[in-house]
């Protein structure tokens, strides 16, 4: 084999080595980052149903339903 063609391999691979690295890398911070966003997601979506929760079960809302209910006539 000859100086040259050696030199080129060497070359040629450790340059096909670095783009599967960055190519891995890339993708791995693309991963994280998606699991992120879906992490902040859930947590706004948690306090979104934790506040529905509390406005469903508040007790003036219910008496005050209670009382639109006395209100209204029956329908037959």
């Amino acid at each position: 084999m000859d100086v040259f063609t050696m030199v080129f391999l060497i070359v040629a691979i450790t340059m096909i080595a670095g783009t599967i690295r960055h190519w891995l890398e890339a993708r791995a911070e693309g991963a994280s980052c998606d699991q992120e966003t879906l992490l902040a997601e859930l947590e706004q979506l948690k306090g979104r149903v934790a506040q529905l929760e509390a406005i469903v079960t508040d007790p003036r809302k219910q008496l005050a339903a209670e009382l639109d209910a006395l209100d209204r006539p029956e329908r037959s």
